[in-house]
């Protein structure tokens, strides 16, 4: 949106929520604020840098704390366990089982029952598998609902089970088959790598990013509509698209001549269904 109009092409941006950012959003803890979603992004690419100069954004990038994060996952007597998040791991799956901040994390009887992982066949086959199952099959119960559940939820907002080992971590499936263990794979992915050293944040937190694009994109001049949910599309014989929003029950028109839709898949499906029902049915 910001770009659209920075290059004089008059937009609109509607957005269900009642402030920009989605997962990055702040919270109050007394009178410090901090990010409530996601607090760092992955460095394996410039983008984020990128898009700060090239938009001339008012904010800093900052590396992470070297103290480490805290983890509070797990049950033990009914109790949530809070301990410190182990520090050799790969989304969770510890390098060394029997390490004292993985004991700390597990116990002593889950560290036991992952160090079983060296035990089973390397083989893990060639089709899908999620990173939870993959962990809880090789490692036990306790590392996917302590370690890798929690951790899966913090970096992507999605359950283990549901993220597949190939899409967040492409070459655990080949280390898994070269070094013959699941640890072992997260020992040579962690090898020589300093913890923290894959992500860096946003001084002042990285939901900043959200509410500095948007206080950009009105002084571009942008049309920023908040808390008014987009309803289904139509086109007109003359070619104007017209949008239906919602807000509390109240719907009205929006007009336009062409819509970008960004939203997931089957929300898009719901919305191009009228003006274009081939790509609504493949979506």
């Amino acid at each position: 949106a910001v770009r659209l109009q920075r290059a004089g092409i008059q937009t609109m941006l509607i957005e269900a929520q009642d402030a920009v950012g989605g997962l990055l959003t702040p919270t109050f803890l007394g009178d410090m604020v901090v990010d409530a979603g996601a607090e760092s992004f992955a460095t394996r690419n410039s983008s984020v840098s990128e898009l700060i100069d090239e938009l001339g954004l008012n904010l800093t990038v900052v590396s992470p704390s070297p103290a480490g994060a805290m983890l509070l996952a797990g049950s033990r007597r009914g109790r949530l366990h809070r301990t410190a998040l182990p520090r050799a791991t790969v989304l969770g799956i510890p390098s060394r089982p029997w390490a004292r901040d993985v004991r700390a994390a597990l116990g002593v009887a889950g560290a036991l029952r992952a160090s079983l992982d060296r035990l089973m066949p390397r083989n893990l086959g060639s089709g899908a598998v999620s990173i939870g199952e993959l962990a809880q099959r090789r490692m036990g119960r306790r590392v996917r609902s302590n370690l890798v559940d929690p951790i899966a939820r913090s970096v992507y907002s999605t359950a283990a089970d549901e993220l597949d080992i190939d899409t967040v971590s492409p070459r655990l499936r080949t280390a898994l088959a070269e070094r013959g263990s699941l640890a072992g794979a997260a020992e040579s992915l962690t090898s020589g790598v300093k913890p923290g050293s894959a992500v860096n944040g946003i001084e002042g937190g990285l939901f900043r990013l959200a509410t500095e694009l948007a206080a950009a994109f009105v002084c571009l001049g942008g049309e920023l509509v908040t808390g008014w949910r987009a309803g289904v599309l139509s086109a007109s014989g003359s070619g104007a698209i017209s949008v239906v929003v919602e807000r509390q029950g109240t719907q009205r028109l929006v007009h336009a001549r062409e819509v970008i839709v960004a939203t997931p898949g089957p929300q898009a499906a719901v919305l191009t269904r009228q003006p274009a029902p081939q790509l609504s049915e493949v979506l």
